[in-house]
């Protein structure tokens, strides 16, 4: 007998790539919520309307729901204004809080929360690694964004509700996100590591990003998941790397790290810091990541899916 899963942020990258897996799927029926009024459905889900500024959802939107896939928030990929940051965050944690106070005022079934999260979360480190349990949280915006993110879906046990929080690494998918603006210049033979490329960068690719979060579902295991490749990789490498899977020369050439401060601002930090991170309890329980290497990933995405 199938479930049923709410999915959030359905329309993003990973959302979307979700519902295209789950598509297929006999044991998962999906709907999802979309600020608009007359959505269509999409990959066989169901559309709802929600205004999470105003913790708005749709009557019906939660009736017969066991699980709910969370991924909704602005991209952090614009340049943080002060406005913007403050959209970031909000967009995040309302999201959640519009979830909860529609639960809190129903009889609902929901069993289930997976929630996306972030490994900004962790304190920069060039030597160290980072599994679940490391409580080392970075100063900086980002890091404070993923604690309150975390925060509100916590609130979702008080509804008998068992919450997982996936740290996402960089997804590499040539359908957005990074890699297609790392193809870019790498294209051309302008392909650079971002700083003095020593910076370590989690990554994973989209299709274990999304197994992960169907592993999540089935397990209904509780808590924090690094959801990254087993193998980071220094920025030095990845460039490196995309450039031998492209095709393309490369001259170990390094992007000046006050260059790029200067044109991201406090943005900088998402490409700039370094972190180690290591799925530690996705392997424990047996996960089998598709690509955990560099080399294979890439060639998959910008090879094999042409």
């Amino acid at each position: 007998m199938s479930k049923t899963v709410l999915v959030t942020g359905a329309t993003g990258l990973v959302g979307t790539a979700l519902l295209h897996y789950l598509e297929t799927s006999n044991q998962w029926q999906c709907r999802y919520l979309t600020r608009s009024k007359n959505a269509k459905s999409l990959h066989g889900a169901d559309a709802f309307y929600w205004d999470p500024d105003q913790f708005e959802v749709q009557n019906g939107a939660l009736e017969g729901v066991d699980a709910i896939v969370n991924l909704a928030g602005a991209t952090v990929a614009n340049r943080w204004s002060k406005g913007y940051k403050a959209e970031i965050l909000s967009s995040r944690v309302n999201g959640l809080k519009t979830l909860n106070r529609a639960l809190s005022n129903s009889e609902h079934s929901v069993k289930q929360l997976v929630s996306a999260s972030a490994i900004g979360f962790y304190k920069s480190d060039f030597e160290n690694s980072y599994t679940e349990a490391s409580t080392q949280s970075d100063p900086g915006f980002l890091s404070e964004v993923v604690q309150r993110w975390e925060a509100e879906a916590d609130r979702f046990e008080s509804l008998n509700i068992s919450v997982s929080k996936l740290r996402f690494g960089i997804v590499f998918s040539t359908r957005g996100g990074a890699l297609p603006k790392l193809m870019q210049p790498t294209s051309i033979g302008l392909g650079a590591a971002l700083g003095a490329g020593e910076q370590w960068q989690s990554w994973i690719h989209i299709e274990d990003l999304v197994r992960a979060i169907i592993h999540s579902l089935d397990s209904k295991n509780e808590g924090v998941y690094n959801v990254v490749s087993p193998y980071p990789e220094k920025a030095i490498e990845i460039s490196d790397r995309l450039a031998s899977v492209m095709k393309r020369p490369f001259w170990l050439k390094r992007s000046p790290e006050f260059m790029i401060k200067l044109l991201l601002g406090e943005m900088s930090e998402m490409v700039l810091q370094s972190q180690k991170v290591v799925p530690e309890r996705l392997l424990n329980e047996g996960f089998e990541f598709h690509y955990p290497n560099l080399t294979e990933a890439l060639t998959d995405l910008i090879q094999t899916r042409k």
